[in-house]
């Protein structure tokens, strides 16, 4: 029996602490079990609900079903903490986006061993939840799903999740995925497969307390990392040159705002198409030292390294010590150095 979403959206002020689901061949049974505790039972075709014991019981008759789409079920739930749908036949369902978002209290999900094979999109999964602190996915089989963006958007004191085993290989957009998780401090996507994803834009923005990432992944379609560590400043090193040469379209303040970065391995992406947008792609990262780019194919420039930007020579694997950059590669042209110190936009120069 597929549940009736618009009956649980309806009991989104409910103070209980946990939702359950649970199916029964007899469901007057249960109610007459619940009225002689004295219980108020909510009634709906199909399916009641009542609260016993700081829970919220979803009561369906037969085995609940989620149908094609659980978006936006659990929407503005405000005071719950914990959300158990591992009783969900999830098996038909292909839409999941924002299925636990705006959940200010929500700590924990527990997804048992749901069949998400069919899902295509969990974006805002849990967006703004802002109490979620951990995350077990490793159950779920994800190889149908296309939209991961916003999943995990602004969940500010999330710092763990588990990803191991997960099978990702149709993901197309990972954009804002982790926007603003700023308690998030060690990531592991290794072992995702990420061939597929063309666009990780703003992925990391805003995570200012995460140090460690690690990226073993091969990246075929990747064509957008706009934003993708801003103002990540305690990130130290980041290596992408797994795989084939990538083309990419905008790599806008890429790294803008890492200012502990001091390791930078790029080797694989090709900017031969002069339309790139490479705006603010290093602005603030003054503590650079190895900066790999050999496969930049563009116009020959020069390397300045100024108060926040940094110009550099495409099929060098250049060292940004102002100390130990060849004097050859150091723009001596005032008008142009105070032109690029000053400009919003450092694609102007290619």
């Amino acid at each position: 029996m597929i549940i009736n979403k618009e009956f649980i959206r309806g009991h989104r002020t409910v103070e209980a602490v946990n939702i359950k689901f649970k199916g029964t061949s007899n469901v007057q049974k249960i109610v007459n079990r619940v009225l002689s505790l004295g219980k108020e039972v909510n009634t709906s075709e199909h399916m009641i609900s009542y609260v016993d014991d700081d829970t919220l019981w979803f009561i369906c008759e037969g085995k609940p079903e989620s149908g094609e789409s659980i978006a936006e079920l659990f929407l503005f739930f405000n005071n719950v903490r914990c959300i158990d749908i591992s009783a969900l036949d999830t098996s038909k369902c292909t839409n999941m986006s924002g299925t636990f978002s705006h959940c200010n209290k929500l700590r924990r999900v527990e997804f048992g061993n749901i069949n998400t094979s069919n899902v295509a999109t969990m974006s805002n999964l849990f967006d703004c939840d802002s109490e979620l602190r951990d995350v077990n996915m490793s159950n779920l089989d994800l190889h149908s799903l296309v939209d991961a963006a916003l999943m995990f958007n602004y969940c500010t004191n999330l710092k763990y999740i588990d990803f191991r085993g997960l099978n990702t290989q149709s993901v197309v957009t990972t954009s804002h995925m982790f926007n603003y998780c700023r308690q998030l401090r060690k990531v592991n996507l290794d072992g995702l497969d990420l061939r597929n994803v063309a666009s990780m834009s703003n992925m990391f923005c805003d995570c200012d307390k995460l140090k460690y990432i690690n990226f073993d992944a091969e990246v075929r379609d990747l064509e957008n990392i706009e934003g993708m560590f801003y103002n990540c400043g305690l990130i130290e090193s980041f290596k992408l040159n797994k795989g084939k040469t990538i083309k990419m379209t905008s790599i806008h303040s890429a790294f803008s705002g890492c200012k502990s970065l001091t390791y930078l391995d790029l080797s694989s992406i090709d900017l031969s198409d002069g339309s790139v947008d490479c705006a603010r792609f290093l602005w603030d990262c003054k503590k650079i030292k190895y900066l790999n780019i050999e496969n930049f194919r563009n116009k020959q420039l020069k390397v300045i390294n100024t108060s926040g930007y940094i110009v550099y020579s495409p099929k060098k694997k250049v060292f940004m010590e102002e100390s130990i950059v060849p004097e050859e590669l150091i723009c001596k042209d005032k008008d142009l150095y105070d032109k690029i110190k000053c400009a919003e936009e450092i694609k102007e120069f290619w």
